[in-house]
């Protein structure tokens, strides 16, 4: 459950997620955005942030 604050899901060794599991670091930012989406169509804001450390 989000709340109206921002949220950050901060991933550890991006860069080596991406280039191992790349459906893995996808499936990851296709579920935000998803999640993103279906806030808006219920007239919230958008607040989950996915960041990676590279």
């Amino acid at each position: 459950d989000l709340t109206e604050k921002p949220t950050i899901l901060q991933i550890e060794n991006g860069k080596f997620l991406k280039e191992n599991a790349p459906d893995l670091f996808n499936a990851i930012l296709e579920c935000g955005a998803f999640l993103n989406y279906r806030k808006t169509e219920i007239g919230e804001q958008p607040n989950l942030i996915i960041a990676t450390d590279s």
